[in-house]
């Protein structure tokens, strides 16, 4: 099987999947060195690209640790990605825009899948909307309490329309009960 016929297979296939709507370059596979943009975004050969299955935090988040301590953990997710892929190359396969136009991938350093090993670090959970793939991988951090599991956080698509953590001290935002925080 030549590397001519595999791609284009992945063309026709895009077109049938995306209704023709993806460039050649789009479904090209990526790779290169990585810049690390947030927990679950990073640029790849001049492309940027979000990790396919997944959210995590962004930079701005913060959450509790098991103390009820309020640390960044969008900072530290994201610097969880950047020692993923330090210092190696970086391949990402296009699987199609989200709704907000952002083009997602399934991207790995050295054969390792950087979804699933954020997803097993705790700094991401899974998309579920998209895939059930990561279910396990994140039952398993939670269990063990890994990153994000290790307290309380606000799931990342609640922090961006606006949801906190409550804070004891504070007494935290009206609505938002217990049973919305993992």
């Amino acid at each position: 099987m030549s590397v001519g016929w595999l791609r284009g297979a992945l063309l026709v296939l895009a077109a049938v999947v995306f209704g023709g709507s993806l460039r050649a370059a789009e479904v090209s596979v990526a790779k290169g060195p990585a810049t690390v943009v947030d927990a679950t975004h990073l640029d790849v050969a001049g492309r940027r690209f979000k990790l396919y299955g997944i959210d995590g935090p962004d930079l701005d988040e913060t959450c509790d640790d098991a103390s009820d301590k309020e640390y960044p953990c969008g900072v530290e997710a994201r610097n969880a990605l950047a020692a993923l892929v330090k210092g190696g190359e970086v391949s990402c396969l296009p699987r199609g825009p989200n709704d907000n136009a952002q083009m997602l991938a399934v991207c790995s350093a050295a054969s390792v899948d950087l979804a699933q090993a954020m997803i097993e670090q705790g700094w991401a959970i899974a998309d579920r909307t998209r895939t059930l793939y990561y279910e396990k991988a994140e039952e398993a951090a939670r269990l063990a309490k890994h990153g994000l599991w290790q307290g309380r956080f606000v799931p990342p698509a609640a922090w961006r329309i606006g949801e906190r953590v409550p804070q004891s001290r504070t007494g935290g935002p009206k609505g938002l009960t217990p049973e919305k925080l993992f």
